[in-house]
């Protein structure tokens, strides 16, 4: 997903997406508030409310980045964090988030006043499958430039061709 928060840091976590209840069940990413060591830096938690994984890099106000979370290890608990294609070093977790059959949210939190997300989202996704580091480094440089991410070549006729003119793969 592209996030641009409005600001980065704040007294409240801000929620990127959610799903469960706190104490309950489910898992929960953001931008981390307060005054803990996630203060303005990305983070995915599960249900217990303890930090699982927080990533090395600040969230920057008024700045589009990239963030993906990738469940690397099922629920024995591995997950990378990337920002703008970068692997982050992430804080370990004894636990990983748990499976819930609740509602999900984006931007919000459901019943934790204070905990929405300021700011613009663009580009959100979620997926079943396991992306690898290539795929998300591919998928960052893709969407931030893709005029450096592909080029397109002039039309090439085939000399002495009857049918007309096509391409050459």
């Amino acid at each position: 997903m592209w996030v641009n928060p409005a600001s980065a840091g704040g007294t409240n976590e801000q929620e990127l997406f959610t799903r469960g209840i706190y104490g309950a069940d489910g898992y929960y990413a953001g931008i981390g508030g307060g005054t803990g060591a996630s203060r303005g830096k990305f983070f995915l938690t599960g249900s217990s409310g303890t930090v699982g994984y927080t990533s090395t890099a600040n969230a920057a106000a008024g700045v589009w980045q990239h963030v993906v979370f990738v469940n690397v290890s099922g629920n024995s608990g591995g997950l990378n964090i990337y920002i703008n294609g970068v692997s982050q070093s992430v804080t370990s977790y004894t636990g990983f988030p748990t499976s819930s059959t609740r509602t999900a949210y984006l931007a919000t939190y459901d019943g934790a006043a204070g905990s929405f997300f300021g700011g613009s989202m663009d580009e959100v996704r979620a997926s079943n499958t396991v992306r690898s580091a290539d795929w998300v480094t591919a998928e960052y440089n893709n969407q931030s430039s893709p005029s450096t991410f592909y080029a397109v070549s002039n039309f090439v006729s085939l000399a002495g061709s009857t049918k007309g003119a096509g391409f050459v793969f």
